[in-house]
This record gives C-alpha cells, sequence and structure tokens, in this order.
C-alpha cells in the first residue's frame, strides 16, 4: 500500500514542478505589467515617468521626476527574463519606458519573456505603453 503511494507521488511531482513554474512565470508577468501601468498613472500625475527595466539582477522600477520608487527584482519569482537579442545576436540587457504626462509611451515597443523549466510567458508592451499578455 505504501509502495503504491509512493508511485503515485512519484507520477505527480513532475506535473507538480510545471504548474508551479507556471504560477512562477505568470505572477513575474502580471508584476511588470503593475509596475508599467503604476509609471503610467505616476506620469499623468507629475508630468511624466519612466519605468526601467534592467538586467544585473534583473529588475524594475518607476522613476518621476521627483521620486525614483524601490525596484522590484524578478529573482525573487525565480524565473529568467529576456528582452530578445540586437542586431548582433547579443542579449538586450535593459530597456527603459518612458510615458509623457498624458500617459503615453514613446516609442517603446517590446516583448517581455519570463521562463522558468518548461513554462513561458510574454508581456507585449506596445509603442503606446500598453501591455498585453501573451
Amino acid at each position: 500500500m505504501v509502495a503504491m503511494g509512493s508511485f503515485a507521488v512519484a507520477a505527480l511531482a513532475p506535473a507538480a514542478v510545471e504548474f508551479g513554474d507556471g504560477l512562477r512565470v505568470a505572477a513575474a508577468r502580471e508584476a511588470l505589467a503593475a509596475v508599467l501601468a503604476e509609471g503610467r498613472s505616476l506620469a499623468i500625475g507629475s508630468g511624466g515617468a519612466t519605468v526601467t527595466l534592467a538586467d544585473g539582477p534583473w529588475r524594475t522600477w518607476v522613476t518621476t521626476p521627483d521620486s525614483t520608487f524601490p525596484a522590484l527584482y524578478f529573482a525573487d519569482f525565480g524565473v529568467e527574463v529576456s528582452l530578445g537579442t540586437r542586431s548582433d545576436d547579443l542579449p538586450i540587457t535593459s530597456r527603459v519606458f518612458s510615458f509623457n504626462a498624458l500617459g503615453l509611451g514613446s516609442v517603446t515597443s517590446q516583448t517581455v519573456t519570463f521562463a522558468r523549466g518548461g513554462s513561458s510567458a510574454a508581456l507585449v508592451v506596445s509603442s503606446y505603453g500598453r501591455a498585453s499578455r501573451r
């Protein structure tokens, strides 16, 4: 009876790990979407804002003309972050999303991919600064 239970646990373990990985990448994607939304909102109230996404380790933060807000670290989610590669095939290691006083982005189109194990999720930031999930 105990042997049957251990076989059942062993059979379900990979599915549980994959499920957990999916939750982590989705949480990281939603966290970035929330920071972008906060940046847009702060831009309207303060005359402009930037949201910076940078490596070493991967983190994001909002800066307004009079404040810099604490960074959110993606290592806390245990995920890998990718902004794609440049024309010379080297990875892009940072991106600044700028928002004007109307909350509109300026040339901010970017796909950000989060991955862990076999799970991945992407957030596409349009040229106007709107985020959509993929």
